[in-house]
């Protein structure tokens, strides 16, 4: 119960980190992550849950997939690239 209510209360405070991530624009997402790894520092250095690596992994695990998924979503690689036979080819 207790680790469950720490949990809670740290969780929380990374709460507008996450709803900004899952908001889907770049720039926003931009904007967040500097200040929601301060954030994810503090909690490793602070919570009794979160402060083992084997712990706060996973959660950065989840965070980095999150970016990555909106990411692919976001960026037309083709038009940055352009339309080159090898990408056409990977597909």
């Amino acid at each position: 119960y207790v680790e469950a209510k720490d949990n809670v209360k740290f969780l929380s405070t990374l709460e507008r980190h996450f709803k900004n991530l899952d908001s889907g624009k770049l720039s926003v997402m931009l904007d967040t992550i500097p200040s929601m790894m301060e954030s994810l520092r503090m909690v490793w250095i602070i919570s009794r849950h979160y402060n083992r690596d084997e712990r706060m992994f996973p959660l950065l695990q989840l965070i980095a997939k999150q970016i990555a998924d909106k990411v692919e979503k976001a960026v037309d690689v083709s038009k940055i690239l352009g339309d080159y036979p090898e990408l056409q080819a990977i597909e």
